[in-house]
């Protein structure tokens, strides 16, 4: 008996190790989010856009996303594929969609400018980055499917959801940091330095954080959080995982 559980432990430490690797390496496996600065004006059209302080993106998108003085939408394309797209602001929703189900394999590339935004919606193969720090106060971002998103904020409160094979390197400063993974989620915030963090992992995960006065840390699943700091530490492993100091 003593020998068959052990070679149960073993079993299942290596399939924990293999599910984790398995994460890092399809989260490594995007390619960077790093778009071009300029482009040909002939493939670009520049939309006149009211305020808003929402986003909702649904499509295979590559993002540029910038605080600015004023709204603003910059869009490059393959001059064919502009038909597909449907772009409206109402009720305060910028709201950036594919319509009819067109998946085209050229790029569109999205320069999107904003004055204050509450909340970021993405379904779809969305590569998203910003261009220098964003500065906000309460921050949601809710992102479904196979995307990766690397953000630089300064924030009061910030929540993340990541549902699918999600990506998120995040970095700056938040009061507070609200963050679940599920699917098989990757979440890097081990340079976002905050004074609290709660962070869940479910299905199979990994996330990496940075909290100065209380963590609260579950795993429900297969997977592992590590932390920088030195906090009061909450902890829930409700199946194979581990949480330690990085």
């Amino acid at each position: 008996m003593p020998e068959v559980k052990i070679k149960s432990n073993v079993m299942n430490h290596l399939t924990f190790f293999a599910l984790i690797f398995t994460t890092l390496v399809a989260c490594n496996a995007n390619s960077s989010t790093k778009v071009p600065d300029k482009w040909d004006d002939v493939d670009t059209r520049s939309y006149e856009i009211s305020d808003f302080r929402y986003i909702h993106l649904e499509g295979g998108f590559k993002v540029v996303l910038q605080q600015s003085d004023k709204p603003g939408l910059s869009i490059k394309a393959d001059e064919d594929d502009f038909e597909y797209l449907d772009v409206e602001v109402h009720d305060e929703v910028l709201d950036i969609e594919i319509k009819d189900k067109h998946f085209t394999l050229d790029q569109i590339i999205l320069y999107i400018h904003f004055k204050e935004l509450e909340t970021l919606h993405i379904e779809g193969g969305v590569k998203l980055e910003t261009q220098g720090y964003i500065e906000l106060k309460d921050f949601y971002v809710h992102v479904e499917g196979g995307a990766k998103i690397e953000m630089d904020i300064k924030a009061d409160n910030f929540k993340v959801v990541g549902q699918g094979g999600v990506c998120f390197n995040l970095e700056g400063i938040s009061k507070s940091m609200n963050a679940l993974a599920s699917g098989a989620a990757y979440i890097n915030a081990e340079n976002l330095k905050c004074e609290r963090v709660e962070i869940k992992i479910e299905g199979v995960g990994a996330g990496f954080v940075y909290a100065t006065n209380y963590l609260d840390a579950s795993i429900e699943g297969v997977g592992k959080i590590t932390y920088k700091g030195d906090p009061e530490i909450h902890k829930n492993i409700g199946g194979l995982g581990f949480i330690a100091k990085n």
